[in-house]
């Protein structure tokens, strides 16, 4: 079973710790070969329809005539900062505050899947400062944030390990992304059943804090 996950183009620290914990739920389903993906942020629902991934996660359903969206659980997000803004400084920043901000952004992906990612949910479209980006993976997104050319929202699960140009701060006040793991409307069994089971505890094992200790394998 190949678990897609937006934004994984790279195998560095910043990353390791989801592939470790995916790859550590084969072994708890032992009938089932699990592996991660990589999937560039604007090829999602594209990968997934030509059978590159089978179970893509989501940060919202996804409204397609050929996929089904089943939920996972609430994940925190993350606000990624440059190692030197003065937001940096601090462990929580006010979500308002960090909204105001210039926010990195796709245009080349769906806003349904973009949206939590400049905090759609805070402010409307017109009073975001959104600045374009071409990362295709975390790395390059990471990059972007480091050289300062905007803040970048992450789930909090991503936001563990980011080196040395980046820190991670809680965003008060910012609710829970719900994630989604997106499949085939024709693929079922149990099998699946059993792999998106435990993409649930996956999920609901994620830190809620960046200094909190990270996820069990």
């Amino acid at each position: 079973m190949r678990i897609g996950v937006p934004g994984l183009t790279t195998t560095e620290a910043s990353v390791q710790i989801l592939v470790q914990t995916l790859e550590v739920l084969g072994q708890r389903v032992p009938q089932v070969s699990i592996r991660c993906v990589a999937v560039p942020y604007d090829h999602v629902l594209d990968s997934l329809i030509a059978h590159r991934v089978d179970v893509p996660w989501s940060p919202s359903v996804i409204e397609h005539p050929a996929l089904l969206s089943y939920p996972l659980g609430a994940a925190p997000r993350a606000g990624i900062v440059p190692v030197l803004h003065p937001f940096a400084q601090t462990r929580s920043v006010k979500v308002e505050d960090f909204a105001a901000m210039p926010i990195l952004y796709s245009p080349a992906v769906p806003p349904g899947l973009m949206s939590p990612g400049w905090l759609g949910d805070i402010r409307p479209l017109a009073e975001a400062r959104l600045v374009p980006s071409t990362a295709q993976g975390l790395a390059a997104l990471l990059s972007d944030v480091g050289r300062g050319h905007g803040l970048a929202v992450l789930p909090m699960v991503l936001g563990m390990h980011l080196g040395t140009r980046t820190r991670a701060v809680v965003l008060d006040g910012a609710p829970p992304v719900e994630i989604h793991a997106v499949y085939r409307r024709g693929d079922h069994g149990p099998r699946l059943k059993e792999v998106l089971g435990r993409l649930r505890v996956f999920v609901n094992e994620i830190p809620r804090d960046p200094a909190q200790p990270s996820l069990r394998a």
